[in-house]
């Protein structure tokens, strides 16, 4: 069950985050006045610990005075006590709120490193501003978006623990606990120790699996190299976009990789070694709840 909610959340969370974050990048990078102002208000909810997104989550969707809570009752019968699919909505709406601001981010700072003689160009050869931006705008953005699908995949997997404790703890039934949360319920509550310092291991396997996969075929159809084959001609006034004006300011997309998968990593062995700290020191190891 664990295993089917962990990736039914991290595939429901990357398409949200990267969907909304794109749209709202878009929108900012088209604002001429007060665009400082509009750009804050999208990336402060990054800076909040997730435990804090889920206690404020239970304010909307409490069942006494949550707007949340109360607006989807209307609409359906929304239940997250009892019903499967309506706890689902719960921890995906929360966890996707967080995350939406590094997805901005990214995506925003993605638009702003396209070149303006780019821009002009494609408005002239393309008058429908929709087809401009699927056909020359967007695959100008794939290599952020390939980065930000294994940033948004690594937090469902591992940076939602926070979330889930402070909203359904696995309610109803167990069917919101994600493979982190199981380890913790199983080693900090169940005391099987042996069985939840191996879901550690097998979640850093998943995700490592997962991302060998991205380099394998989808990485394949980023082109970092871009050049608008209707604009291209021969002779200087050809039109590219090299990879250099594409992550102008940022690390190599690769060594950014290189740098999640050691993070991942070390949260995996961060958790072991907590799980094993009483076989370790020969004492208790500590509780997360008062």
């Amino acid at each position: 069950i664990a295993f089917k909610f962990t990736i039914i959340y991290s595939f429901v969370i990357t398409l949200i985050t990267g969907s909304i974050g794109l749209l709202l990048a878009v929108q900012a990078n088209n604002i001429m006045h007060g665009k400082s102002t509009y750009k804050t208000l999208l990336i402060w909810p990054y800076a909040i610990a997730p435990a804090v997104v889920g206690v404020m989550a239970n304010y909307f969707f409490s069942e006494r005075f949550g707007l949340l809570y109360h607006l989807f009752h209307e609409l359906w019968g929304f239940n997250w006590y009892e019903s499967v699919f309506d706890s689902y909505i719960y921890v995906i709406i929360a966890g996707s709120w967080k995350q939406i601001s590094a997805n901005f981010i990214f995506f925003l700072a993605g638009l702003q490193a396209i070149q303006k003689s780019v821009i002009e160009a494609s408005m002239i050869d393309c008058k429908n501003s929709f087809r401009r931006f699927w056909t020359i705008t967007f695959p100008l953005l794939m290599p952020t978006t390939f980065f930000l699908i294994i940033i948004n995949i690594t937090y469902a997997f591992f940076d939602t623990f926070g979330i889930i404790d402070t909203t359904t703890i696995g309610a109803p039934s167990g069917e919101t606990r994600t493979l982190v949360y199981k380890a913790y319920m199983d080693g900090f509550r169940g005391l099987d120790l042996g069985s939840a310092g191996a879901q550690s291991i097998m979640m850093m396997l998943i995700v490592l699996v997962i991302t060998i996969f991205q380099f394998r075929y989808i990485e394949g159809r980023i082109h970092y190299n871009y050049v608008m084959p209707s604009l291209a001609v021969k002779g200087p006034e050809r039109i590219s976009c090299g990879k250099k004006n594409l992550i102008r300011g940022f690390f190599p997309l690769k060594m950014k990789l290189i740098c999640i998968n050691l993070y991942i990593y070390m949260t995996t062995l961060s958790l072991h070694s907590i799980l094993y700290r009483d076989i370790y020191t020969h004492t208790p190891a500590p509780s997360l709840r008062t």
